[in-house]
């Protein structure tokens, strides 16, 4: 009877032991089962912390433009605007052989300068024609550079070509005084001038002239 109980007892425990070791192996596999879940998300980000993954992206920065000025700034000051520079026209050159100056030529014991646009009246042998001698023997005499050249006494009155072609063929120093003697000359600037005596050197004169002066070329 004794060994009856003992094999009960045997086989009792026996079952409750392999009930048991069933329950704990389950629970086992559970908790691996739990920690493998945890471990392989734990594991994978630790690969990408150690791995060169992809940089964060980041958020670009915007510089203010410097043409634009920001709140609560003073924009920069507008330049002034330049006004166009307004010159004085500039008068238009007066062309070859148009006349400067026509009239009456009065000489005395002064010389005339004739390049100042009408005639005027200068020291001794400063200008460009004097009129020189005494009694009856007067001529009229080109100064400095100044010549001149006697036009014929029965051909028609000289223009500005006439005078210039002349004059710079058969310029001269001077010439005698004659009643209605016509002259033409070549001033120190270059100008041309036609001169024809209409009244010999008197009291208080000596020749009048009536005179045309042109530009020179």
């Amino acid at each position: 009877m004794a060994e009856d109980r003992a094999d009960a007892g045997t086989r009792d425990g026996g079952w409750f032991a392999r009930g048991n070791q069933a329950a704990w192996i389950g629970a086992v596999g559970v908790l691996l089962a739990a920690l493998i879940g945890v471990g392989v998300p734990l594991l994978l980000s630790s690969g990408d912390d150690d791995g060169g993954g992809a940089a964060a992206p980041t958020t670009p920065t915007t510089t203010p433009s410097a043409e634009a000025p920001g709140p609560g700034s003073t924009p920069p000051p507008a330049s002034p605007s330049t006004s166009p520079t307004t010159s004085a026209p500039t008068p238009a050159p007066t062309s070859a052989g148009s006349e400067r100056w026509h009239g009456t030529l009065a000489f005395d014991s002064q010389s005339k300068e004739l390049d100042e646009g009408q005639p005027v009246t200068r020291d001794y042998q400063a200008g460009d024609l004097e009129i020189g001698g005494w009694r009856d023997h007067y001529s009229i005499k080109g100064l400095g550079s100044t010549v001149l050249s006697l036009w014929p006494a029965d051909a028609a009155l000289p223009g500005y070509q006439d005078c210039a072609n002349t004059v710079d063929a058969e310029g001269v120093d001077d010439h005698p005084l004659t009643q209605g003697m016509v002259v033409c000359v070549r001033t120190s600037e270059g100008n041309v001038a036609r001169l024809r005596l209409v009244s010999l050197p008197g009291e208080g004169s000596r020749g009048t002239f009536d005179a045309v002066i042109w530009a020179a070329e």
